[in-house]
């Protein structure tokens, strides 16, 4: 029974464009050169992304909300990232 679930969990398209979404995004924060991205945490959930985390300057949370906004299939993004004191 667990097997059947997990399998059908793996065949659900929308699962797998939210998972190909998420691997896109996290690309694009571990590619950025200009500022370190690589604490900012990415969740995708029907084509909406969630970012969450922290990061030491306010251009640096811009910078991921708009790397994440230029990836193919992104609906939305939702920013939870915190700037640190």
């Amino acid at each position: 029974m667990l097997l059947c679930l997990l399998c059908a969990a793996c065949s659900n398209p929308a699962r797998q464009a939210d998972d190909a979404v998420a691997r896109a995004v996290k690309q694009a924060l571990y590619d950025e050169t200009a500022v370190n991205l690589l604490q900012v945490d990415v969740a995708v959930e029907r084509g909406r992304v969630y970012l969450s985390g922290e990061v030491d300057l306010y251009a640096y949370k811009e910078r991921a909300e708009e790397l994440a906004r230029a990836i193919e299939g992104v609906e939305d993004v939702v920013s939870r990232v915190q700037v640190q004191p």
